[in-house]
């Protein structure tokens, strides 16, 4: 999963600060933290590792002090996620060999998608690709019935853009990935032990140029 783009930022710097606060606590302690104990920390305040987590051996030099301090960490990142604009990211599966993960585009919030799609968790889309600031190519996904009402951005997997900028014939190519790898998004959100599926059309519309 490609998280590059600009649409990305708030998660790459949640993530980016927890490590510098990592490589601190392990300077403070001159001894590498075992990053299985690391990621139960992660997992726990995420919610992510399930009912029971596996008992993990522990170095002699191991304390309650040290186990504290990772839990910190880990909150701090988690707050960090929650409080980012766009804070929440979806899967999506297209018909194609890889997965997108997707986040809203500023300055939509993912709010604005759930709003759009209380009574519509299937319709059509429409898709624009387009080069960021930073040089990444970013794909933004919107309702074809009212295009302003949210905005979502992925990115494609480098071999496939590599395909596509590698020809003149680029926009054909580009039609190409709409029509067979994209022509249906079906997505998954996961919220308080339930999960709500929309299935998002692509609709054929005339090509939107790529951001110079």
């Amino acid at each position: 999963m490609d998280l590059s783009g600009d649409s990305f930022a708030w998660l790459r710097a949640a993530v980016a600060d927890a490590a510098d606060e990592v490589r601190q606590l392990e300077a403070s302690l001159q001894q590498s933290v075992p990053r299985a104990k690391l990621r139960e920390a992660v997992r726990r305040h995420l919610e992510t590792g399930g009912s029971v987590l596996p008992q993990l051996t522990t170095p002699s030099w191991w304390s309650d002090a040290i186990e504290q301090a990772l839990a910190k960490i880990a909150a701090g990142m988690g707050h960090g996620l929650q409080v980012a604009q766009g804070g929440e990211l979806l899967l999506g599966f297209p018909p194609a060999p890889f997965v997108l993960t997707l986040t809203a585009q500023p300055p939509y919030t993912m709010q604005h998608f759930l709003t759009f799609t209380q009574h519509k968790q299937r319709h059509s889309i429409g898709l624009r690709r387009r080069r960021s600031d930073s040089h990444v190519t970013q794909w933004e996904l919107f309702p074809r019935e009212r295009p302003d009402a949210y905005r979502l951005t992925f990115t494609l997997p480098d071999r496939v853009e590599a395909w596509i900028d590698d020809s003149e014939r680029y926009r054909k190519r580009a039609r190409i990935v709409e029509e067979s790898l994209l022509s249906t998004i079906v997505l998954y959100r996961l919220r308080r032990g339930a999960v709500t599926v929309y299935q998002l059309d692509y609709e054929s519309a005339e090509l939107h140029p790529t951001g110079s």
